[in-house]
């Protein structure tokens, strides 16, 4: 266990250097203290006042445990003698949290600040978190956006375990907005109190626009103004954050006495109907704002007042109409308004109103004949209006609007005209006295026909038969007389006589339509009233006769592009002018598709050789329009050209087939329907021909044929000849079977090499089909070879010489190759072996001999003796043993031998002879 010793501190000198460091400043803890040259002497050690450290530790360095709050020292030296190095430390306490965290806003900043002040040696600095530690904002910190911050102390001993937070709102930082009200208007006769009202608690009024000082701040400001008294303020709006607007704003106080409406002076006396009046307004206070107007008509009611200018002058004119019967009274006042005060009217004046001069109605219009007697002209209504009337008649030859002029003594309220030439205009003139004005009357007219005239028509002319003439016209118009009617009239005898009404024909024109004689025309002219009938001049329509085509001869068989007779003039055309003649022919029909002939104007015509039927006909032309006229056509008919149809049936077959018998694909047509044929025939691909002897039918059957031969058809109708197409029958060539090879010898079992195809099949169609086939009687008799349908065969292992064959066939045609041998050897024989015999035990027996030689295989043999000596489970070659006999010398045991055969391939062994060697002599005891 450690122990600790407070002890105090000793001021002593020392003469070797020595320097302690550590901190000087701290809060209650552990602390390393660290002493720079401390072993000059062997007696010095730590000596710490006021903390806990190991007693007597002469280390380089120490840790020491400040638990109370103070002011301590560190020193290194000798305990009670020498002290060579003091270090002061203070131990503070851990600083408390900032109170009193506070906002200032200035518009587009805030400053952030604290209302009380640190204690002595700690500093409050402004974070961004609650446990930061930053130190670049002792005391205060401007900030331009809302947020939380928090303000934390920091002293000797280290930063505040907590920090004391304020939230800031995004505030208003535009500058703040003038008040909406600038203008403050009332209406009184004495003082009043103005109350002017502004957006902001902190803005401020002024008596000038610019300088001095407020006379007041807030946001509702109330003023005294007298009656008729104007005041102005300047307000500077400034918002809670410390904003203020750009300039001040001007706020207007204003006080209106109470409207006056004055005078308008006394009344008019009497005007005319429709007069312009000047008027005056005079003793108003305020402005005009409207001149209004009223009238009535007699003893009636007054109209409802109505404006009828928004002058504010002082003068105004306005033009007054009576448009009625009676006298009218009309009134004229003002309205004027001071300020904001309510309108005053002041007095009217009034004007009396003669009423409206009216000429009153005549009647009388009428129509009467040239020089006849008008009825008198009437007062049909009196006049009105005006005052003292007088009449005075007027005429016009002219208009009913122009040209009139007084008639002498004609004073009355009617008029007798007397008789008249000319359609004549009457009116009656009233004048008012006091300079009211003259009216007229509408003008009545007396109407005068003039003399009746029936005018003239036009349209004499010439046309054809059942032609329509063009509508005789109305040269001149027919005039005079008054509801004139037409009415035209026909005639066929004259242009003087023989005339009668046609039925309608009541227009100033009129289209006679078709005709088929000759005609003259004229028109009636019938006035109403009395005024009579006219005639005008007469014109005829002249008719020709009716166009006749006559008729023509010359209708006619031929044969295809033969030449018929020419068409001959059975009767001359007729009627019409001028006829003309045109030929025209059709290879349509008899009624359409004609066309005309160049050159053909003649009354016959002969129109040469022909392909085609042809109907002619021949058009009789009429000059003048008068149309065209056909005959009746005639018909050339042509025999059709000549077609040979079509032959069928081009094949191809085997050499020396018979083809199917050529068709008659399609008959012959054209000609006259004769038809005579003749088959031929052309071996050398149609160079030349040769007809086939009785072969003159539409079909025909070659028989069988061994070389391609073309075939056609000959046709020979109303003198054509033509030749169908050309069906060719193909012949395959003559099937060749090719050749095979590998004729060879072999051993007996053995495998001969495959049959090999020397040379293809050839003719035939192309398609080949094999069969191979083999014979072991020397070609006597054949037989199929099962599966050996290719072109090359092997035929695997023989024990028999044997013959082979390729049998082809194509084309209904069976060919055999020649024959291939393939001879087998003998079969191999051993031949034979004795003496099988009994010796001694050791010894010698006597030489093996060959029976009989081998035999077979291709007479060449090697031969190896063999021997067994278990009974012939096994046999092995003896050495040497090559020759067909054998001598095997001494034995001593039982053995069997054989002898091995070797030729073409083949092995074969000899039956087995036995050497049996008695047992070994045994002499016994």
């Amino acid at each position: 266990m450690k122990q600790f010793l407070t002890i105090l501190a000793l001021s002593l000198t020392f003469k070797v250097f020595a320097g302690i460091t550590g901190p000087t400043s701290v809060a209650p803890g552990t602390y390393t203290y660290t002493c720079s040259n401390c072993i000059d002497d062997p007696s010095a050690v730590w000596i710490v006042t006021g903390g806990f450290a190991p007693i007597g530790s002469s280390a380089s360095s120490i840790d020491v445990w400040f638990k109370n709050v103070g002011t301590f020292t560190v020193q290194w030296g000798v305990p009670g003698g020498t002290i060579y190095s003091t270090l002061t430390v203070t131990v503070v306490s851990i600083p408390a949290q900032p109170t009193g965290q506070s906002v200032l806003y200035n518009c587009s900043t805030a400053s952030l600040y604290s209302t009380n002040a640190p204690p002595s040696g700690t500093t409050w600095y402004w974070q961004t978190s609650s446990g930061g530690t930053s130190t670049s904002y002792p005391g205060s910190k401007t900030i331009s956006t809302g947020g939380t911050h928090y303000l934390r102390a920091k002293n000797a001993a280290g930063w505040s375990t907590s920090s004391a937070s304020i939230t800031v709102p995004n505030w208003e930082q535009d500058a703040p907005t003038p008040p909406s009200t600038t203008l403050y208007e009332y209406c009184s006769s004495g003082t009043v109190s103005a109350t002017m009202t502004s957006n902001n608690s902190k803005d401020e009024w002024y008596t000038s626009s610019s300088g001095g000082s407020p006379v007041y701040t807030g946001s509702s400001y109330t003023v005294s103004v007298g009656a008729g008294q104007t005041k102005n303020y300047w307000v500077l709006p400034k918002t809670a954050f410390g904003c203020a607007a750009s300039g001040r704003t001007k706020v207007t106080v204003k006080s209106y006495q109470p409207s006056v409406g004055g005078s308008m002076g006394s009344n008019e006396g009497t005007v005319c109907h429709s007069a312009s009046v000047s008027f005056t307004s005079s003793d108003k206070l305020g402005t005009i704002t409207n001149w209004q107007y009223r009238e009535k008509i007699g003893s009636g009611s007054w109209s409802s007042w109505s404006s009828f200018s928004t002058s504010s002058s002082t003068t105004q004119s306005k033009t007054i109409t009576n448009s009625s019967t009676q006298t009218m009274y009309a009134q004229v006042r003002v309205k004027v308004q001071n300020g904001v005060c309510s309108s005053a009217n002041s007095s009217a004046k009034q004007i009396t109103v003669y009423a409206n001069l009216t000429s009153g109605s005549i009647g009388g219009a009428q129509s009467i004949c040239y020089n006849g007697d008008p009825t008198t002209l009437t007062n049909a209504s009196t006049p009105t209006g005006g005052t003292g009337r007088t009449y005075q008649w007027q005429k016009s030859t002219s208009s009913a609007t122009s040209g009139f002029s007084d008639i002498s003594g004609a004073t009355s309220s009617t008029y007798d005209p007397g008789t008249l030439t000319q359609s004549t205009w009457y009116r009656r003139g009233v004048t008012s006295a006091s300079n009211c004005g003259t009216v007229y009357t509408s003008a009545v007219k007396v109407t005068v026909y003039a003399i009746l005239n029936a005018g003239s028509i036009g349209g004499a002319q010439t046309i054809c038969y059942n032609g329509n003439p063009s509508a005789l016209t109305n040269s001149s118009s027919a005039s005079g007389g008054t509801g004139r009617v037409y009415q035209w009239q026909k005639s066929t005898t004259s242009s003087t006589s023989g005339f009668s009404d046609i039925s309608g024909a009541s227009n100033s024109t009129y289209d006679p339509g078709t005709l088929t004689q000759s005609t003259w025309y004229r028109r009636a002219v019938i006035s109403a009233s009395g005024c009579g009938t006219k005639y005008t001049g007469a014109v005829k329509v002249t008719v020709y006769g009716n166009l006749n085509a006559g008729s023509i001869g010359g209708a006619q068989t031929i044969c295809y592009n033969g030449n018929p007779s020419a068409f001959t003039n059975s009767s001359s055309a007729s009627g019409g002018t001028g006829i003309a003649y045109q030929w025209q022919k059709s290879t349509t029909s008899a009624s359409s598709g004609f066309s005309n002939i160049g050159g053909a104007t003649n009354s016959t015509y002969d129109a040469g050789t022909h392909t085609q039927s042809t109907w002619y006909r021949r058009a009789a032309i009429s000059a003048a329009g008068c149309g065209t006229k056909y005959t009746s056509a005639v018909k050339v008919t042509v025999y059709a050209n000549l077609s040979p149809g079509t032959i069928g049936n081009s094949q191809t077959v085997c050499y020396n087939g018979d083809p199917s018998s050529l068709t008659n694909s399609s008959s012959a047509s054209g000609g006259n329907g004769s038809y005579t044929y003749q088959w031929q025939k052309s071996t050398n691909g149609g160079s030349s021909w040769s007809n086939i002897s009785g072969a003159t039918s539409s079909t025909f059957n070659s028989g069988s044929l061994t070389t391609t031969t073309k075939f056609r058809r000959r046709v020979i109708s109303c003198s054509q000849t033509k030749y169908s197409n050309i069906a060719t029958v193909t012949v395959q060539p003559n099937l060749n079977a090719g050749s095979i090879g590998n004729g060879q010898t072999i051993c007996y079992g053995g495998d001969p090499s495959g049959f090999t195809n020397t040379g293809s099949a050839s003719g035939g169609n192309s398609s080949y089909s094999y069969q191979w086939q083999k014979s072991t009687n020397g070609g006597s008799t054949w037989s199929d070879i099962g599966g050996a349908t290719s072109s090359t065969y092997n035929s695997g292992t023989l024990t028999a010489t044997t013959q082979f064959r390729r049998e082809v066939t194509s084309c209904n045609q069976t060919k055999y190759t020649s024959a291939v041998t393939v001879t087998v050897r003998s079969n191999l024989n051993a031949g034979g072996i004795s003496n099988s015999q009994t010796v001694c035990y050791g010894g010698d027996p006597s030489a093996f001999t060959s029976t009989s030689t081998a035999s077979g295989g291709d007479g060449s043999y090697s031969y190896q003796w063999q021997i067994s000596t278990n009974g012939g489970s096994s046999w092995s070659n003896i050495s040497g043993a090559t020759s067909t006999t054998y001598n095997t010398g001494t034995k001593t045991a039982t053995t069997l031998f054989r002898r091995r055969v070797t030729s073409c391939g083949q092995t074969k062994y000899t039956g087995n002879v036995t050497v049996t060697v008695l047992p070994d002599l045994n002499a016994g005891s």
